[in-house]
């Protein structure tokens, strides 16, 4: 249909349909604000040890985010079907790309909690960006203009609180964080589990030291990511502002380079190469006016050129000195072995981590939870259906470049003119940040609160702002927001804006928001109500799921912290706080490991970090006994915690958990003989050393424990055999100095491979 044609006036049905679809996008949008403004743990305790660290993580519970997850995607159900008699072919082309991701991630998240936790978060957002892209393209002109306004300034609003955050990082918590990590060195690393100067301390320590401006996100190159395109985003609403209102385009403008000065400082070279990529790609568009196709082909180009320069860096390899992009490499090598291992189901989306253990590069030194592409962790988690999603995301890059010329001029029919446009906004992204700020409040002092605060006004302030802007438009807008939709695509090929929690659903809904062409007011088809309908029914069974999960997650958070509080209260009493009685640490740490395995078959206790702590709590309750503890007192222990270990080991564990059990091994074989079978013991830490390796060719750690193991058999072949496999395995980490083994252990191999060792090493407390 021309865009100059005039519409029909819509029936009594569908006028309600299109306020349901537009408040339901509004939820949507806020939602993801929201997630965007809070950390996601996996797991509020046992990050690192209760004893060290007396307070929960400050983020939200993975059951929250379930829950809101499950709820933006019902909304995003809602927002199909309110406007099912408006879709077009395209809308529903996209619902029903969307859908089949969401049916195979469903699949696999009725099997798992992780896959239901990443699952979902997944679902919520790329079902949510068809959603939104579909229910903007079905309604009025009109309507459709301001609709979209709203979800760009909720979007470009919440960044603001998210770049206040990332300044005060830099200037104010890691120079506090580096002084109190020097003080405290020794108490940090031993809360991790880890021993001064081990490769896990070593990296951590580099970290520490490296200032970054992370947000919410955690990780720099994510923060990059989001920033980079809200930099963009708000740009755009300055220059459309530019004679209208000084302030707002100051204050747009202000922000704008605040988000990409902090994308500098980071440093972070895909976020900030995909931002020149992008702004040359929108200099292009607004200055030249190239033909739709044209630019919707070099969209997609640059798109599928980011990917090809990973695929080109590997077949480079280490000649080159760049090191960021043959990672990545690996990364994408790893997801298409684990795809054609598993091309019907995928791996699941919490998997990957395990699947690349097993398939990675002999020389790729990472352990990786995610691919740090999206084409690459959809296929490899979700299997063909992945292929979904990736054509999803094309169109949705593809439909934003059409949009990227548009001036953008107001319908003269009165009822855009709508005012409450921009309050709605302010007021979503107000709501999003005040709420965010819930789950933190205790780690809060009273400056850090009053920033908060001001941020989120400011950011409230500034979502308005963006809405006027959008309603003005202008060619130089419309070429910044698509601009901004084809950086997060493009930089999602390198990194995991796509995958990590908070930011998938920020990218994906700027996707969506961007991916309208306004100059063309689509006609409705019955095949695509059809086809609307259908993907709204699947999405919506996949949301009551969650909803249905949320109380079993619950449940198990509460035994989570029931299980850390009396080690929580050692922690206290250490800070000098008015504690209760508190048991002796070594039983607090004993009743921990207990309550974390006492889930029985509960696919909520049963994840492997909670599984894997538990058993690293048994490890340390029975090293941590006080060394006036008698024999009878050791070797009732020592019955007691195999007992756990044996509850949490089996056969399929993964390999962090085969860790776990096997530091219970050594734990026990650390006692005095009388303790326990050590026969049995040794077969048991044989056991778990072999699905270690089983699970992680290279781990060197578990080749390491069979040689001292074989040694103690009396096996000198087998104990040479292998230790050269752990110094093999040593070697290939060359890449990443600080991930090898300390000397000392290492000359313990060499003279094992050697066959210089015929005696076990002394007996020493697991690390």
């Amino acid at each position: 249909m021309n865009a100059d044609a005039p519409a029909a006036a819509p029936s009594g049905a569908s006028r309600r349909g299109g306020v349901v679809a537009t408040v339901a996008c509004i939820g949507i949008a806020a939602i993801a604000a929201g997630q965007a403004l809070v950390s996601h743990p996996p797991n509020l305790w046992f990050d690192v040890d209760p004893a060290a660290d007396p307070n929960p993580f400050a983020g939200i519970a993975p059951s929250t985010g379930l829950l809101l997850d499950s709820l933006s995607l019902a909304l995003s159900a809602l927002a199909v079907i309110g406007v099912r008699r408006g879709v077009d072919r395209v809308g529903a082309v996209l619902v029903a790309l969307a859908a089949v991701g969401v049916l195979a991630a469903g699949w696999h998240a009725s099997r798992g909690a992780d896959d239901a936790l990443r699952g979902l978060q997944w679902c919520s957002a790329m079902f949510g960006a068809a959603a939104i892209a579909a229910a903007v393209r079905a309604l009025p002109a009109s309507r459709a203009r301001v609709l979209r306004a709203v979800l760009v300034g909720i979007l470009a609003g919440a960044a603001v609180p998210m770049a206040v955050r990332g300044a005060m990082q830099l200037w104010q918590e890691h120079p506090a964080m580096v002084e109190q990590f020097r003080l405290h060195k020794a108490e940090v690393l031993a809360g991790h589990g880890w021993s001064e100067g081990s490769p896990q301390a070593l990296t951590y320590e580099r970290r520490v030291m490296q200032p970054e401006a992370t947000a919410w996100f955690g990780m720099s190159n994510v923060a990059s990511g989001v920033l980079a395109a809200a930099a963009l985003a708000l740009a755009g609403g300055a220059l459309a502002l530019r004679r209208l209102r000084p302030l707002g385009t100051v204050l747009l403008g202000g922000a704008g380079i605040l988000c990409a000065a902090l994308v500098a400082v980071n440093g972070s070279k895909g976020a900030i190469g995909a931002l020149g990529l992008a702004c040359a790609f929108g200099a292009w568009c607004a200055l030249r006016s190239p033909q739709g196709r044209t630019r919707a082909w070099v969209a997609v180009a640059m798109v599928a050129a980011v990917v090809a320069a990973v695929a080109l860096r590997g077949a480079v390899g280490e000649g080159a000195a760049e090191r960021s992009l043959l990672f990545r490499s690996h990364y994408a090598d790893g997801a298409a072995r684990a795809f054609v291992a598993h091309p019907l189901t995928g791996v699941g989306p919490a998997g990957f981590a395990d699947a690349y253990l097993a398939v990675r590069p002999d020389r790729s030194p990472e352990e990786v939870q995610s691919a740090h592409a999206a084409w690459a962790d959809w296929l490899a988690s979700l299997g063909i259906a992945g292929a979904a999603w990736i054509a999803l995301l094309a169109a949705l890059v593809s439909i934003a470049a059409l949009g990227s010329v548009h001036r953008g001029e107001l319908p003269r029919d009165g009822a855009t003119a709508w005012t409450r446009g921009p309050l709605v906004a302010a007021l979503a992204v107000l709501a999003a940040s005040v709420v965010a700020i819930v789950p933190e409040a205790h780690a809060l002092d009273e400056r850090s609160l009053a920033v908060r605060v001001l941020a989120a006004l400011l950011g409230a302030s500034l979502a308005g702002a963006s809405v006027r802007a959008a309603l003005v438009g202008g060619r130089l807008w419309s070429a910044c927001i698509a601009s901004a939709a084809l950086l997060v695509a493009m930089h999602a090929q390198v990194e995991m804006l796509l995958w990590w929690p908070g930011a998938v659903a920020w990218v994906a809904l700027l996707l969506g928001a961007a991916a309208v062409d306004p100059t063309v007011r689509p006609q409705a088809s019955r095949g695509g109500a059809g086809a609307a309908v259908t993907a709204a029914a699947l999405a919506g069974g996949v949301a009551a799921m969650g909803f249905a999960s949320f109380e079993a997650a619950r449940r198990a958070e509460r035994q989570v912290m029931d299980a850390a509080l009396p080690l929580a209260l050692h922690a206290r009493a250490r800070l000098g706080e008015d504690v209760p009685r508190v048991l002796p640490v070594d039983h607090a740490r004993f009743q921990a490991a207990s309550g974390l395995l006492r889930g029985g078959e509960d696919r909520w206790m049963a994840r492997p970090s909670l599984v894997a702590a538990a058993l690293e709590q048994a490890a340390s309750s029975v090293s941590g006994q006080g060394a006036d503890a008698s024999i009878e007192a050791r070797s009732a222990r020592c019955r007691l915690v195999l007992g756990l270990a044996v509850v949490g080991f089996r056969a399929d564990a993964p390999e962090r958990v085969a860790s776990a059990a096997a530091l219970v091994a050594e734990a026990v074989l650390a006692q005095p003989a009388e303790c326990a079978d050590r026969a049995w013991v040794e077969g048991f830490l044989r056991s778990a050393a072999e699905r270690q390796v089983a699970c992680n060719p290279r781990s060197v750690r578990g080749w390491a424990r069979l040689a001292e193991w074989r040694v103690r058999a009396g096996d000198a072949s087998a104990a040479q055999a292998a230790a050269a496999r752990a110094l093999a395995a040593d070697d290939s980490y060359e890449l990443d100095p600080l991930r090898r083994i300390p000397a000392g252990e290492r000359e313990r191999l060499r003279a094992i491979a050697g066959g210089e060792v015929i005696s076990p090493a002394p007996s020493a407390p697991p690390r």
